[in-house]
């Protein structure tokens, strides 16, 4: 059955409860796959309704956030969904960030429950937050009554945290209607039924959201990956043929990667149909050409959005892959979304003009969570198309309509799909020992991969070695992403006439090896 349309259910819908209507509509069907174990959609909506129990007998209600600290296995998917039956936004804590990052994200979001597999407490959470274990059985009964929290579509599905220019993560809360309209769009863009869809995306990751439940929704099957398969392109390209996976949403760092093994092993994957692409600007490199000339015969879709909107334009590449261009358009407005460009002085640029995307419509998020201040500067309100979001993107508005991405407006920067604001690496660096100042430095190489480098002064009587330290000292505090790939000890930081650090001079006044 294939996703209804926007026009069919609105934006007034809780995407817990358009599962359990999926889930009555194919109860038998083949929900999730993870290594030997497969669950069909009623043993799904089973464990959720129950892991929605327990939530509330925890105390849970309607609004309450949930923590998610969960190996990446059957569990995490199903965790979600019980958090949103019981009327809860669930809020994924990565096992991949350091404690202290993930203590900052509890405190934030200020939450007094937490789903969790590990086999003891982790030192970081707080005492007064309550840690539930989920056990690897299901419950010996089920209620089969679906439960019906109180809230509408506005209440908070998730809240995702992001780096933040001033050292402090900031939450993005995004609603019901948000999510749901999400779905609801993949129709149009000729994803909307059911397909085999891998599980690739880290749960921090909006992406995550999409890949599971534009899945469930449309009565596809789910396909877990272990983390041992993400590190190994050649394990991917295994996976996916063994669990003849028709859709995959990938970073476009991890298409790169793909594309190279298929290439190189001369595999095709004769079932994949829908390569989706996102989180920084997709560059058709020659690898990536020759395999969606060759091996690749599924379709390759470009999609556009920030967190505080999810995805909001779509593009899908046709014709012959030897006459994509080498930097594709991000597209047109999916439904239920809009788009306006405008210049420096607030006005609508023409087309063929450049200028700020403003984004609105049903995707907008709520805000920033505890943050008013950060989300009025963020998301604002226009007489002429209500309220918006300033994506800080500088896009080109074509003749046709279809906008293409530029570049960021400030130093808010893409890292294998993960953003990035160069602002806390920076205030990161800054507290450790012996450093006076820090500037991070985004660099693309030939093929349009971006890496960090960071620039430090101060005090290093142990010359090279602090870069080392450095770096480490960082690696406490902040996500493998936002980690720096060098670290460069210079003797000061050159400026331009207006004082301002002249960031492109950096590259020549290093004086310590990088690390």
């Amino acid at each position: 059955m294939p996703i209804p349309t926007p026009a069919d259910r609105g934006h007034h819908s809780r995407v817990d409860a358009l599962f359990a209507r999926q889930a009555a509509l194919t109860p038998h069907a083949v929900a999730l796959v993870d290594g030997d174990r497969v669950l069909d959609y009623e043993q799904v909506a089973e464990r959720g309704r129950w892991i929605a129990r327990l939530l509330a007998d925890a105390g849970v209600r309607p609004g309450d956030l949930v923590g998610i600290h969960l190996d990446r296995t059957a569990e995490l998917p199903i965790a979600l969904l019980g958090v949103l039956a019981a009327g809860g936004g669930y809020v994924p804590l990565d096992r991949s960030h350091p404690d202290e990052r993930l203590a900052d994200t509890v405190a934030a979001a200020g939450l007094r429950v937490m789903l969790s597999d590990a086999a003891e407490r982790p030192a970081w959470t707080p005492p007064d937050t309550r840690v539930l274990t989920l056990s690897p059985e299901p419950p010996a009964a089920d209620d089969p009554r679906w439960p019906a929290p109180e809230g509408d579509a506005e209440a908070i599905a998730y809240v995702l945290f992001t780096s933040g220019s001033t050292g402090r993560p900031k939450g993005v809360a995004m609603p019901h209607r948000g999510l749901a309209n999400l779905l609801a769009g993949q129709g149009p863009a000729g994803l909307g039924g059911p397909a085999r869809t891998l599980q690739f995306a880290p749960c921090a990751f909006d992406v995550a959201s999409q890949e599971i439940f534009t899945t469930w929704l449309a009565g596809g099957t789910l396909v877990m990956m272990p983390d041992a398969v993400r590190h190994s392109p050649f394990a991917l390209v295994d996976h996916l043929a063994r669990h003849r996976v028709e859709r995959v949403y990938l970073p476009v760092v991890a298409l790169d990667v793909l594309c190279r093994a298929l290439v190189s092993r001369g595999t095709s994957l004769p079932h994949l149909r829908d390569v989706v692409t996102a989180g920084e600007q997709l560059r058709i490199t020659p690898t990536v050409r020759s395999a969606f000339d060759g091996p690749l015969a599924a379709r390759l879709h470009n999609h556009y959005g920030p967190t505080e909107t999810h995805v909001v334009t779509a593009h899908t590449l046709a014709g012959d892959p030897a006459d994509w261009p080498a930097l594709p358009p991000i597209g047109r407005a999916v439904p239920g979304a809009t788009t306006l460009v405008v210049g420096p002085d607030g006005a609508p640029a023409p087309p063929g003009g450049t200028g700020e995307l403003l984004i609105g419509g049903a995707q907008v998020a709520l805000g920033y969570l505890g943050r008013p201040d950060l989300t009025a500067e963020r998301f604002v309100d226009r007489p002429d198309h209500g309220r918006l979001y300033r994506s800080g993107d500088l896009v080109r508005l074509g003749e046709d309509g279809v906008l293409t991405f530029l570049s960021r407006l400030d130093d808010q920067v893409k890292i294998r799909g993960h953003r990035v604001e160069l602002g806390e690496i920076e205030t990161t660096a800054a507290e450790i020992p012996g450093v006076a100042r820090a500037v991070a430095v985004a660099h693309a190489d030939a093929s349009g991969h971006t890496s960090l480098a960071l620039y430090v002064t101060g005090d290093f009587p142990d010359g090279t070695a602090a870069a080392s330290r450095v770096r480490s000292g960082l690696a406490t505090s902040l996500p493998p992403a936002m980690l720096p790939s060098r670290v460069h000890l210079v003797s000061e930081l050159p400026v331009n006439a207006n004082g301002k650090v002249d960031r492109r001079k950096l590259a020549d006044t290093a004086v310590g090896s990088p690390r």
